[in-house]
């Protein structure tokens, strides 16, 4: 159905970000070859995927470009995941929030008072929900089955976006899959 990142990564990366919402298809090309390296070596940072100091250059300037949001780059592989749970089978949203905090004397462009606002304090929450699917195909109970990974959807916010309390990410997981909704939203 949606592919196995681990069995054929550069396939399953071409079909889940061929859909990103970017202008230029060389964008869209780089978001391909990122996914691609960050699924065969997850947890490397960007200078260790890449192969070349000019790819390196390259992925920044694509993540300082005004159109590389979370929205638009996982707009293709959102659909998808959302296509793939229109399926019969027990699916489970699995959500976190971090708290990314960067001190400094000079405020930074998007950032907000984060933590408990001390002077210099700022940054985002970064909301993820990760969809996998359950196996309930197992008659051996004494054996724990491995699940299906569907796809992850991120969206970020400052202290400065209201309704940030735990109890409004829920509704960000039904609108994520609700039926007509097509991206997280922070409330």
């Amino acid at each position: 159905m949606q592919g196995s990142v681990h069995q054929e990564p550069q396939r399953w990366a071409e079909a889940q970000f061929a859909g990103a919402q970017l202008t230029d298809i060389r964008r869209v090309a780089r978001v391909q070859k990122i996914a691609e390296a960050m699924a065969i070596h997850p947890g490397r940072s960007i200078p260790q995927l890449c192969r070349s100091p000019y790819a390196v250059k390259a992925t920044y300037n694509l993540f300082k470009h005004g159109e590389a949001t979370p929205e638009n780059l996982q707009a293709g592989h959102r659909a998808l995941v959302r296509k793939a749970m229109r399926q019969p089978g027990v699916y489970l949203l699995l959500e976190d929030t971090t708290e990314l905090s960067w001190s400094g004397k000079q405020a930074i462009a998007g950032l907000g008072p984060i933590g408990n606002s001390a002077v210099g304090l700022q940054g985002f929450f970064l909301h993820t929900v990760l969809s996998v699917r359950w196996s309930d195909t197992s008659q051996d109970t004494n054996k724990r089955q491995p699940v299906e990974v569907m796809g992850l959807g991120v969206t970020d916010c400052n202290r400065n976006c209201p309704g940030l309390q735990s109890a409004h990410f829920w509704d960000h997981i039904k609108c994520l899959y609700r039926p007509g909704q097509d991206h997280i939203k922070c409330l």
